[in-house]
């Protein structure tokens, strides 16, 4: 007997409606039906509601109550079916990062004028535009924006923000069409001039280009792989982050002028070895098809670079595009220092030391005159000591600035050329016929400096710059 027929017979005998579960104990104890599975109750309620759901009116079986059922022939009539209460509505409070929040705040300033920090917080937190469990969030907002601001510059973007010094910040939009708009408009035309010559390259042109990149950005090993080969992968690579995190890398890259499809993403995570991640830079942009596949949480990542984001990359890290830098003349105040009120979050800034003029290395001094001049001189010094011996395999050179931030950098090569074929900025060659880059501040160089002589087991000490006024150690 099914269940449904041993639920019709056990209500006839009852003679008025039962709850499911009564029906089921009354069926299996009267041996009307034997159920297979652990939850008889559940498939006696199953089977008489689709009975009802299905048939509609012509169904045996009727709901007298909740859980409760009887037959259509006594003429019970359905109970009205329960009005649904209404759904209340939460609105959620949206959240945003600081430096988002920041932008709402000054957009709601009526005057346009620079606001403090301080109080960009506050309106934050007020508004509850930002959520935070640290103990100091003004700090934490001032460190976001100023660290926009370097990042959009370091690309040749126009900042977000403008900062107009003793923590007050405003927008760049404020500042009108002025020297600052103007700058903007040239710098995306360079952009704009820089992708359309990423286009015309040669194939193994970009993908070394990208290898350069790479190495910028912290791929220490990068392996160009043969043409045709590997599955499609074009370059190899190990990214490292702060020395402890190593994750192996894939890299396709599509000098294209149509969007990249979806097949190239699976194409690329198919060719991935063990523990590999896969990436994908492109000079034109993705369809949204290989945007959703890459972002697949059941699959390996797939990381994708198009052309925009490429562009300020290369920009960032000074590829395919020369920086110059101007002097800006601007009045400020002609009250005294002991008149402004001290901030104790601003930096109030050292005097400049007085200029160097020579370097000592050991007991050796060496006159300098230019600030490429203490590079210069470690090198030649590390000639002459046997310590500089490079040939072969052991080039290009390439090092990080020696107690700086900032990418690995190819400092020494038998050409003046990086690997990927950009020439140096400020080629110098060395008495031993290798060529060395200086196109660097004296600072960044003196850094190089010391990093060299780490490079040849040596110590850093071993080297200070001084000028007649002081002996100091810089």
């Amino acid at each position: 007997m099914t269940c449904r027929d041993a639920a019709q017979q056990v209500l006839q005998s009852a003679g008025h409606p039962l709850h499911y579960r009564e029906i089921t104990k009354r069926a299996i104890e009267s041996a009307l039906w034997r159920p297979q599975g652990k939850t008889p109750e559940r498939t006696l309620n199953a089977q008489l509601s689709a009975d009802i759901h299905k048939t509609g009116k012509d169904a045996t079986f009727v709901r007298t109550g909740r859980g409760t059922f009887g037959l259509r022939q006594w003429g019970t009539p359905e109970p009205p079916a329960p009005p649904k209460p209404a759904k209340k509505r939460r609105r959620a409070q949206r959240t945003y990062s600081f430096t988002d929040a920041a932008e709402l705040v000054l957009r709601d300033t009526k005057d346009k004028q620079p606001v403090h920090y301080r109080e960009i917080t506050r309106l934050a937190l007020e508004r509850k535009l930002i959520t935070t469990s640290g103990r100091t969030p003004e700090a934490t907002m001032y460190a976001v924006i100023l660290q926009e601001i370097k990042r959009a510059q370091a690309r040749g973007e126009r900042p977000r923000f403008v900062q107009h010094g003793r923590g007050y910040v405003g927008l760049s939009e404020w500042m009108g069409k002025g020297l600052a708009f103007q700058i903007d408009q040239h710098n995306r035309r360079v952009r704009d001039e820089l992708r359309k010559r990423l286009h015309a390259l040669a194939p193994e042109e970009f993908e070394a280009l990208a290898a350069e990149l790479l190495a910028a950005l912290g791929f220490p090993d990068v392996e160009v792989t043969q043409r045709h080969a590997d599955g499609g992968i074009d370059v190899r690579g190990v990214l490292v982050t702060g020395d402890v995190i190593h994750t192996r890398m894939a890299v396709q890259v599509k000098r294209w002028k149509q969007n990249v499809q979806t097949p190239v993403v699976q194409q690329v995570r198919g060719s991935l070895g063990a523990h590999e991640q896969g990436l994908i830079i492109t000079a034109s942009d993705f369809s949204k098809g290989a945007r959703e596949e890459a972002a697949r949480s059941d699959a390996v990542p797939v990381a994708l670079m198009n052309g925009d984001q490429l562009a300020a990359l290369l920009v960032e890290h000074g590829i395919g595009i020369e920086k110059n830098s101007y002097d800006i003349l601007e009045l400020g105040t002609l009250a005294a220092r002991s008149d402004l009120a001290p901030d104790a979050d601003e930096d109030e800034g050292l005097p400049p030391p007085p200029p160097a003029t020579h370097i000592r290395i050991g007991d050796q001094a060496l006159p300098i005159r230019h600030g490429k001049d203490v590079l210069v001189q470690v090198a030649e010094w590390l000639i002459a000591q046997g310590k500089l011996k490079l040939s072969g395999a052991q080039l290009p050179l390439v090092l990080t600035r020696k107690g700086g931030r900032g990418a690995r950098r190819c400092l020494i090569n038998d050409n003046p050329a990086h690997p990927g074929g950009h020439a140096f900025k400020s080629p110098h060659q060395l008495s031993n016929g290798l060529y060395i880059e200086t196109h660097a501040s004296r600072h960044d160089n003196e850094r190089y400096a010391r990093g060299l002589l780490t490079w040849a087991r040596l110590s850093e000490d071993l080297l200070t710059v001084e000028s007649h006024d002081t002996h100091a150690t810089h």
